[in-house]
């Protein structure tokens, strides 16, 4: 079920109902326990509310009036936290702002992804198969696995994130010491393999660094992957990665294909950090109906940056034991052409004794979205079985 717990100052926790072991009584569209939960609490505010409800049902269409007045919208914000037994006050904006039950769901998972103190958030820690363990990308955080662990309900699933994104951190220093880290917390998660490690885009890298810390050591890694990574960044021209942030605007879908290049346009002239002031200054009531802040661009660029300037002259050595390539269409911004995009990512094959390489859905910012998770999950079960 979905569930939520802080387990410690450096672990966090989400357990996973999906639909193979969730059965609704109430509400037999509803996916998860915690959607069923969400929904239960509005009834017991609304009596009259609809019995039968998917989760992507709008609320407009649940709810008698069409809406919640301010007071039972206070009443349903405290009925959540009571009910999911949250470690955090939810903005009363938040709930003005979602559309569905599964809206709430999935904000609320943001946001308890976003407070735990940890660098690693436990999606799950049951099932009989092998522990997954997810690597992020180079903004460094974790959000990007929301769809895909609901199609994980077998196993042990955990997800790092980079630090710097919290008040008062510091970012990493160097890929030792994020490979330090990240070892120490699956050691201490699961002191004896066989893992299975997963990244995305800088993640990819991350992953198979510390695939060759455990096989060194005689673990068996019996699954690793990398989406839409190339074993180098050596082929990325500095101007695609400058523009990080407006390109992530960009495919949240902040920002138009055309704001997006005027943006960039605009920005030319000027140093990085003044970027998120910028953009908040020209999209400023846009980005704060999402929770999107100068403090957190800055935060996001931080981070990024610094993965950038570590993996700047990185090249992969040695060798592992497998490699399971996933890659997606290349951005517009990055100016690769897809075969050459296929080529790279294709050249981990050097640096594993089994190599298996497949094209999916989508593209860097859009494999794990909801519209293209089915080729993936599809694609990972082949290389997880």
């Amino acid at each position: 079920m979905l569930s939520i717990k802080h387990s410690s100052a450096s672990q966090f926790a989400i357990a996973v109902d999906t639909t193979e072991s969730f059965k609704s009584s109430n509400a037999p569209l509803l996916e998860t326990k915690w959607q069923e939960d969400i929904y239960n609490v509005l009834q017991d505010i609304v009596p009259d509310l609809r019995s039968y409800v998917g989760s992507n049902d709008p609320l407009t269409d649940l709810l008698p009036a069409g809406r919640l007045d301010s007071v039972l919208m206070v009443r349903f914000k405290q009925a959540l936290e009571d009910k999911l037994q949250l470690k955090f006050s939810i903005p009363i904006t938040l709930l003005f702002k979602v559309n569905t039950v599964a809206d709430i769901e999935q904000e609320l998972l943001k946001l308890s992804i976003a407070t735990n103190p940890g660098l690693v958030t436990t999606f799950s820690n049951e099932g009989s198969k092998t522990p997954l363990f997810l690597f992020p990308p180079g903004g460094g955080e974790s959000f990007a696995w929301l769809e895909l662990i609901r199609y994980l309900p077998d196993r042990p699933v955990y997800a790092f994130r980079l630090r710097g994104l919290l008040a008062g951190e510091e970012v990493f220093g160097s890929l030792d010491e994020m490979v330090d880290t990240f070892e120490s917390e699956i050691l201490a998660l699961h002191p004896q393999g066989p893992y299975a490690l997963l990244g995305l885009c800088f993640g990819g890298t991350l992953a198979f660094e510390v695939a060759k810390r455990f096989e060194a050591r005689g673990e068996q890694v019996s699954f690793l992957g990398g989406i839409d990574n190339a074993p180098s960044i050596a082929h990325m021209r500095f101007e695609a990665l400058r523009y990080f942030i407006v390109d992530i605007l960009a495919s949240r879908r902040m920002l138009s294909r055309e704001e997006q290049a005027e943006m960039k346009s605009k920005l030319k002239d000027t140093h990085e950090d003044q970027f998120p002031q910028i953009l908040m200054s020209k999209y400023r009531s846009r980005l704060s109906t999402v929770g999107i802040t100068v403090d957190r661009m800055t935060t996001w660029q931080k981070v990024f940056y610094g993965v950038a300037s570590i993996t700047e002259h990185y090249e992969p050595t040695g060798k592992v034991s497998n490699y399971h390539s996933f890659y997606a269409a290349p951005r517009p911004e990055w100016e690769i052409p897809e075969e050459r995009w296929a080529v790279l990512t294709g050249s981990w094959a050097d640096f594993s004794r089994e190599s298996y390489h497949k094209r999916v859905d989508g593209d860097h910012y859009t494999v794990l979205t909801k519209a293209n998770i089915e080729v993936f999950k599809e694609a990972l079960f082949e290389g997880l079985k």
